[in-house]
């Protein structure tokens, strides 16, 4: 669903139109499982997003489901997390996917709020990858100009 705005024949002819086509809006997206924020989607067609995934599947499935995506001006996924300091780190995987963090969930937070989802996965598997903060950032500028 795109923005009423985008879609007026005066927008469309401005000198903001031209440029924002040229050079779209930058939107970075740190943990990106489950998609974009609703509040960026009616401006997609004006927006280049730049998605950090730091858990191999779910990252492999988001650039499948992106690579014939034309809603976006531009989308790229990256197969990292982000954090101020490149090392390792493990990455816990939770019951409810979109929970999952570099912090380990801590159970008297969840139980006292009764918040599901949180406890860490069985049958999963926690893994080690590289942070590579200055890289990505680097990186991130030069792939949101291009």
């Amino acid at each position: 669903m795109s923005h009423p705005l985008l879609e007026l024949p005066a927008f469309q002819q401005s000198a903001l139109n031209a440029e924002l086509t040229r050079l779209p809006l930058g939107f970075i997206d740190i943990g990106a499982r489950g998609g974009q924020h609703a509040h960026v989607e009616p401006l997609a067609a004006r927006t280049a997003i730049l998605a950090f995934e730091p858990d191999p599947d779910e990252c492999i499935r988001m650039q499948a489901e992106m690579a014939g995506e034309r809603t976006w001006a531009r989308y790229d996924v990256e197969p990292a997390a982000l954090a101020a300091t490149a090392g390792e780190a493990i990455l816990y995987l939770t019951r409810a996917p979109i929970n999952s963090s570099l912090l380990r969930p801590r159970e008297a937070f969840y139980r006292r709020f009764r918040a599901g989802g949180y406890e860490i996965a069985p049958g999963c598997w926690n893994f080690r990858f590289v942070l590579d903060y200055e890289q990505r950032c680097w990186c991130a500028g030069d792939k949101l100009r291009q």
